[in-house]
């Protein structure tokens, strides 16, 4: 059931009634109110964030189609609009899309997040797109990326907004793991900018039904797709790829957290397709924070990171100099000196937390005991008075054994 978080939510709703018209809501600042009003609400976590809008956007034009909306009446529609969103039946649909690689002789599917992923040369011959109005600049981006790798995913979905989220979720996963093991550890492009990424998205991706054809007129495009990027031959790097994702997934499906490690992996891998390298440095930054557990307390971000490394008075004053420039670019404007080569400096430590959290043969149960862990002195003389501390609290509440040796 939906709810709303702790707010007046009836001052956004009052605003609303300050704009009513005889016949409704019609203006941009209804769309407006509806955007903020929809931060507040919470969804059933099955619900995907593209279709949680129009949800919140039915509710209030409902509750005030005739009177005043109220605090009730808007819940009262926001219910029942969830509801019947979830009471959808599943429908087929198809998302297509295509992937910056030459399509290794022995890859036809991958299994992965409960979707199939399917790879070709082509598309089936039943999928046309000839009905969506693609822009003629998309096209000839299409043009240019007829020798990446087609991919296709069946996707049971409530509706295509739904389904191209789920799919784009496994694909980006995927993504993810292959970037981990492929990209490289120091600045690559010369002449236009270059993705960090090595495997990218191409330009177009679209949504069919069952019989081939578009499931609506809406297509999804990367609106900041590089001028040149040539699919990449994977050759002796394909089997080392294939493996690394095997032993890295059985690892994942490990975690007690996984949830939080996906979620990560996803924002890592789509921030490091863009070529706006100070906006990837934002958003892989916020990677950082969620994989050390902090939130804008920068220097529990650096001391936990640090402390993963040897050589750890280096490392802190590597992220130091990452942070402020990162807050210079936040918080004063200030444009960053080398974009591309931070970002790479960013990147490392990120794929170093990821493979921290994940590849371990004993997993901490939860986020919370590998932020404890991160939290621990680096010092072996304070570790050994801790040690023997926690020894004496033993025998002191009699729990010596031979077991705690304590």
């Amino acid at each position: 059931m939906a709810k709303l978080k702790d707010i007046d939510i009836q001052q956004f709703l009052d605003e609303l009634e300050s704009i009513r018209s005889p016949d409704g809501f019609h203006s941009f600042r209804f769309d407006e109110l509806t955007t903020i009003i929809n931060s507040f609400v919470e969804f059933d976590e099955s619900i995907p964030q593209s279709s949680r809008y129009p949800i919140v956007f039915a509710s209030l034009m409902g509750s005030g189609a005739k009177n005043k909306v109220t605090k009730e009446k808007f819940l009262k529609y926001l219910n029942q609009n969830e509801k019947k969103y979830l009471n959808t039946p599943n429908k087929k649909f198809y998302y297509l899309s295509s992937l910056s690689f030459v399509l290794p002789k022995d890859l036809n599917r991958i299994r992965l997040n409960g979707l199939t992923i399917n790879f070709g040369i082509s598309y089936p011959t039943k999928f046309t797109r000839d009905s969506l109005n693609i822009s003629h600049s998309l096209l000839e981006k299409e043009k240019q990326t007829i020798a990446y790798t087609k991919c296709w995913i069946h996707t049971p979905a409530r509706t295509q907004f739904e389904a191209c989220e789920k799919a784009q979720q496994s694909i980006d996963l995927l993504r993810a793991i292959w970037n981990l093991k492929l990209n490289n550890s120091m600045r690559a492009s010369s002449g236009f900018p270059k993705p960090v990424n090595t495997i990218i998205t191409g330009p177009v991706h679209t949504i069919h039904t069952s019989n081939g054809k578009p499931a609506g007129s809406t297509y999804w495009y990367e609106p900041n797709f590089p001028e040149s990027f040539p699919p990449k031959p994977l050759n002796s790097d394909y089997l080392k790829t294939r493996k690394f994702e095997k032993f890295f997934l059985r690892y994942l499906r490990k975690s007690s957290y996984q949830e939080i490690l996906i979620d990560a992996l996803l924002r890592y891998c789509r921030a490091l397709d863009s070529t706006d390298f100070q906006t990837a440095f934002v958003k892989l930054w916020s990677v950082l924070e969620t994989l050390t557990d902090t939130d804008n307390a920068y220097k529990e971000t650096i001391k936990r990171c640090s402390f993963l490394f040897q050589n750890r008075e280096y490392h802190r004053n590597v992220l130091d100099h990452l942070r402020r420039q990162r807050n210079s670019y936040v918080h004063r404007g200030f444009e960053m000196a080398e974009p591309e080569g931070i970002l790479y400096q960013l990147q490392s430590y990120v794929d170093h937390l990821v493979r921290f959290h994940v590849l371990r043969k004993n997993p901490f149960p939860d986020m919370k005991a590998a932020k404890e862990f991160m939290d621990m002195p680096s010092d072996p003389d304070v570790l050994l008075k801790q040690i023997s501390k926690a020894k004496k609290a033993l025998r002191f509440c009699g729990y010596y054994d031979k077991k705690t040796r304590a």
